[in-house]
């Protein structure tokens, strides 16, 4: 019984949610996924390119700017290519800093390129994006809570939670 409710609410929570399908950016970068699964490591390049491409042509005010701009950066740092994985960050840090330093893809964006460099040992190169991120978070304005009745999911441990911007509660499944 429960996980018929569940399953209701997964579909109820899933048709509730533009669908990725049509957006280009998820298209290349799951493309990219896909060819790395099954070998084909020319194809996966390519469509590493391509998510590239489109991240140039996406608006920096754009909602998931800052999350597709990482998730590009990691397909690059997966491929052992760290200095392009930066340098997609740090071309979506250069296009996001007439948004203003509080602007949350700005901060998202500096501390994933302090990150990128702490992770690669060079510590000090890492220190001035994190100084800056901590800094411009600690000036931002409160980030607005979810809208009202927008659910989402978590995989985690094999069990399936939702959480509902109401903040109603968790659900295993």
């Amino acid at each position: 019984m429960h996980r018929l409710t569940l399953a209701l609410a997964c579909s109820l929570a899933v048709s509730a949610q533009p669908s990725p399908q049509s957006d280009p950016l998820i298209i290349a970068i799951q493309a990219v996924h896909q060819a790395q699964a099954n070998g084909r490591p020319a194809d996966a390049a390519a469509n590493r390119d391509r998510a590239r491409i489109l991240l140039q042509r996406t608006p920096p005010d754009s909602p998931g700017f800052a999350g597709s701009a990482q998730q590009i950066s990691s397909l690059y740092q997966f491929a052992g290519l760290n200095q392009q994985a930066r340098t997609v960050l740090q071309e979506a840090l250069e296009r996001t800093a007439p948004l203003g330093e509080a602007n949350p893809s700005h901060i998202a964006l500096l501390n994933a390129l302090g990150e990128s460099w702490q992770q690669d040992g060079y510590l000090l190169k890492a220190l001035p994006y994190l100084e800056r991120g901590a800094a411009a978070q600690a000036t931002a304005p409160p980030v607005a809570p979810l809208a009202a009745g927008v659910t989402f999911a978590v995989l985690a441990n094999r069990r399936l939670f939702f959480q509902a911007s109401t903040g109603a509660g968790r659900f295993g499944a």
